[in-house]
This record gives structure tokens, sequence and C-alpha cells, in this order.
């Protein structure tokens, strides 16, 4: 059995940070992490979708340069493919980064799925670290709304989650995003930018963390745009493809 002073679960910004400030107080601590080192933000959230958000601004200013006497020949569209490569370039350099934190700063990272076996032990891969602090820091799992079909839909690959939508293999040609909070509301822009027919459903009001006058603004500028917003939607099923 392994021992350390603190072994922290989970490589996300909570937890590879709380690993690298135990390290640099002289604990010996390990962190344990099943998937890839910086979390949701770094590998399927904040950084690849401004990324993507990126290349689909460019796409728009290129769009728009004559307005502003820039002459651009040839037929300007874009490159998922392209796009999406750039995308885990962006994602794979920043993992880079962490991974050296940790290594520059003695923390030892652990790769596989850990469970907590009692107060001071967890199991991982089958063999067991001993610890005489655990710090818990394994974020959240998305939670699939109870709507008739809407199971069926992810399995099927009718419907995604945002992390799916960030791995779709092209751009779809109409797209229904379902909650119109900040997340659904960043997808929106995206693929609508990118020349999909968007349409918004959300049960309350869009984008309903913000201040009132932010949300107003936000709807006009997108419907300006060409999105569908419907508020106060609510779903009864899925079929499919279909809401």
């Amino acid at each position: 059995m392994s021992r350390y002073k603190i072994a922290v679960l989970g490589g996300g910004p909570g937890g590879y940070v709380a690993a690298i400030r135990a390290a640099q107080r002289g604990a010996k601590t390990v962190l344990v992490e099943a998937g890839e080192l910086g979390g949701v933000c770094l590998n399927q959230g904040c950084i690849p979708t401004k990324t993507l958000l990126k290349s689909a601004r460019v796409f728009q200013d290129l769009l728009a340069a004559e307005k502003f006497g820039i002459k651009v020949d040839g037929q300007i569209k874009p490159d998922w493919d392209a796009m999406q490569k750039r995308k885990e370039g962006v994602v794979r350099q920043l993992n880079s980064g962490v991974q050296g934190l940790l290594k520059q700063n003695g923390v030892e990272v652990v790769r596989g799925w850990g469970t907590v076996l009692d107060p001071h032990t967890i199991e991982v891969n089958g063999d067991k670290i001993s610890a005489d602090y655990l710090i818990i820091a394994t974020g959240s799992s998305p939670a699939v709304l109870p709507i008739p079909g809407l199971q069926e839909a992810l399995h099927s690959g009718a419907a995604v989650t945002s992390t799916g939508a960030l791995k779709l293999k092209q751009i779809p040609e109409r797209l229904v995003v379902v909650g119109g909070g900040v997340v659904g509301m960043e997808f929106a822009a995206l693929f609508n930018s990118l020349g999909s027919r968007v349409t918004v459903l959300e049960k309350f009001t869009v984008l309903g963390s913000l201040d009132a006058e932010l949300q107003r603004y936000m709807q006009r500028l997108l419907q300006k745009k060409g999105v569908e917003i419907y508020n106060e939607a609510d779903i009864k099923s899925f079929d499919g493809a279909r809401v």
C-alpha cells in the first residue's frame, strides 16, 4: 500500500491546485484522476467552446470584410474538421501545462477511477492508497431530465449533451438547443455563426442567471442574427431528433 500525507481525488482546477499547494507546503501528495487533467473547463467546457467561438468569429469577420474595404476572393466557408483540430491542439497544450505544473511541484499522478474505502484509503486500479487526509474534488455529472424519450435520443445519437456537441462530426444544418442558460446560449451562438438554423427552447427565461437588462439584450441580439428563441417552453417528450 502506498502512503501519502494528502491524497486528492479529482484533477480539475480544485483538485490539481490543492495538490500543488499541498506539495509546496511539504506534504507528500498524490492526485488520482480517471480522465484528463484540468477538469471540465479545460477539456469539455470553457476552453474548447471559446476556441471554436474564436474560429466562428473569424469566419463572420471575413464574411463582413468587404464592408470595411477588404476584398476577399474565393469561397469563404468554415472547415469544421480544421476547427476541431485547432480546438484539440489548444486543449492538449493547456493540458500538458497542468501536467508540467504537477510534476514540477512533486505531485505524483495516478491514472484511474478512485474509490474511497474509508476516511484514509482510496482504491485505484486494484491498488490501495493510504493518506492522512483525503481531498475530494471530483466535480459533478450532468443531470438527464426525466423527459420521455430523452434517454433513447441520447443513446441513439439524435440528442447530445454539451460534451457531445463539441465532438459532432459536422456542422448541423438544423439544431434545437434545449435549455437557454449560458451553456445552451453559447452553443446557439456558435452554430448560428457557422450557418446552422438554431432554435432555443427554455422552460423559464433565457440566461435567467443574468441581470434582466442583459437577458433582454442578448435575446434580441441572437434573434436579430436568426436564432429562434422560445421562453416558457414545456417539453413533453422526445421522439428521436424531434421534441
